[in-house]
């Protein structure tokens, strides 16, 4: 699963590396546009700079990051 890492017990998620992964296929001539194209939809993908998504065990647990510049603050 594109984007996904798994420590012993514990799979995770990452948007970010989601989309670090469909930047290298496709400058490796994969077709991923379709692919792209869905997070382009995303309202999620659009608004958070990364989610990560991990499940251990019963456990799960969603992280929506937003950075934001501190001049504009």
């Amino acid at each position: 699963m594109v984007g996904c890492v798994s420590y012993e017990e514990i799979q995770l998620w990452s948007l970010e590396q989601y989309r670090l992964c469909l930047e290298k296929d496709r400058e490796e001539g994969a077709d991923v546009d379709a692919l792209f194209d869905e997070l382009e939809k995303s309202i999620v993908a659009n608004i958070a700079d990364d989610v990560r998504v991990s499940v251990q065990d019963d456990n799960i647990e969603m992280i929506i990051r937003k950075n934001f510049p501190i001049d504009k603050l």
